[in-house]
């Protein structure tokens, strides 16, 4: 356990920094029923439920009620994530713009990362493990066509193919992205977006990105589905794909695909906060920020 003052710190500026913004901060259910089936995550079943995987389709049913912009820090729980980036329990910081689009999501992630920077003293210039990060905006966007192309050598729009698409992107894509200034990662192939809605000028993808800082996956947003009819199409999809696996996908959570009726536009947006403190902080290994007894 390190640093535990200055990651109470990085929690209170999260919350100050939403707070000033006039979002509502929402505490939704960890133990649920149906989690969002998702070809690579594995939900870690609780008695009759589910531990979270996500507050996704929580935080997306309080939208449906007419709330505008909330935000959520909470643990989540994700089966064999193991590795000095991954935990089976870790905190998510989501949040949502009723009404908004990614490109409001670009600006938040520098807004508040730089407002982090403020409020620990930090400069805009960082060492994380050896490597000088500038934080100085804006920052720079790759799509994931370019980003393949130039370091896989093939276009996942045109050939969608999961299994090699997963592992160029953790064997190829991720080692070889700039690690000098955080970077944001565009244009996901609709196929590997299941939550978010296609860009309207080029089908082949939708509106999904990744923030990239110090070649770690910090954050993952989207422009937001909401037509329950395709939603419960790619759930199905998802769901087949599980049980390709050998696995028994969640049933699917109805509440939330009646609730997407309720919502004309949205994005939102995931943060894994230990993955953020290590950068901060310049922390190697995601279980020296554990804060309490683990497995």
């Amino acid at each position: 356990m390190v640093k535990l003052k200055q990651q109470a710190k990085i929690l209170q500026g999260i919350r100050s920094f939403f707070d000033n913004l006039n979002f509502i901060e929402v505490q939704t259910p960890i133990l649920i029923k149906s989690p969002a089936p998702e070809e690579n995550i594995e939900p870690i079943k609780a008695g009759r439920g589910f531990l979270i995987t996500s507050p996704e389709l929580q935080m997306k049913c309080i939208l449906a009620q007419g709330y505008s912009n909330i935000y959520q820090i909470c643990p989540v729980f994700r089966a064999n994530e193991i590795g000095h980036l991954h935990s089976e329990e870790f905190r998510m910081l989501e949040w949502y713009r009723n009404g908004g689009s990614q490109y409001d999501l670009f600006d938040d992630c520098q807004n508040l990362i730089q407002f982090l920077l403020r409020h620990l003293q930090l400069p805009n210039q960082l060492q994380y493990q050896g490597l000088d990060i500038d934080f100085t905006l804006p920052w720079p966007r790759l799509s994931v066509k370019d980003a393949f192309e130039k370091y896989a050598g093939w276009n996942p729009e045109d050939k969608p193919d999961s299994e090699r698409f997963y592992f160029d992107l953790v064997d190829k894509v991720e080692p070889n992205l700039p690690t000098n200034r955080p970077l944001f990662l565009t244009d996901y192939p609709a196929k590997f977006a299941s939550l978010a809605r296609l860009n309207p000028k080029n089908t082949k993808v939708a509106e999904r990105f990744e923030l990239y800082i110090g070649g770690i996956e910090i954050a993952n947003a989207y422009g937001e589905l909401c037509d329950s009819t395709e939603q419960l199409k790619r759930f199905r999809q998802e769901s087949l794909l599980i049980k390709k696996q050998g696995r028994t996908p969640p049933s699917i959570d109805k509440n939330f695909i009646n609730a997407l009726d309720e919502i004309e536009k949205a994005a939102g947006i995931a943060v894994g906060v230990e993955r953020l403190m290590m950068v901060l902080l310049d922390i190697e290994d995601i279980s020296n920020l554990r804060d309490r007894a683990t497995l």
